[in-house]
């Protein structure tokens, strides 16, 4: 398998560029280190939780549509890992996965936790690196 590109910004909501193969997934410790930052909480997060709690999509089966779409945006991007998530309470879950075997993980090493209380874009300009 070739090595995927370098890291470079991305927007936050795409996907991140991991520099590593196809068949790797990143270490647990290595997510936790790329960001140094637990988010606060947002101050509508009761809301915004019943809210997708109300959607009833949460630890549902994954669905081929959802799945395609994944694919794709990691096709495009030329990454190996693409996601559809959402930030549950203490979690960050999966809804479809691409490139990624986990079906979630724990919202304090999320990058999607960050964007919502974030009041603009959020730009990282290289998940890839530590320390």
């Amino acid at each position: 398998m070739s090595r995927v590109r370098p890291c470079r910004a991305i927007p936050i909501g795409a996907l991140v560029r991991w520099g590593l193969t196809q068949a790797t997934r990143p270490p647990q410790d290595a997510l936790t280190r790329a960001i140094r930052m637990i988010a606060p909480r947002p101050s509508n997060e009761a809301t915004r939780l019943d809210a997708l709690r109300e959607y009833g999509v949460l630890d549902t089966p994954s669905e081929p549509e959802l799945d395609d779409l994944t694919a794709l945006a990691a096709y495009v991007c030329g990454t190996p890992i693409a996601l559809i998530a959402l930030v549950d309470d203490e979690r960050l879950w999966f809804k479809s996965a691409f490139g990624f075997d986990l079906r979630e993980t724990t919202r304090d090493v999320s990058f999607c936790a960050h964007v919502l209380w974030w009041p603009e874009p959020m730009v990282v300009l290289s998940s890839c690196t530590t320390g």
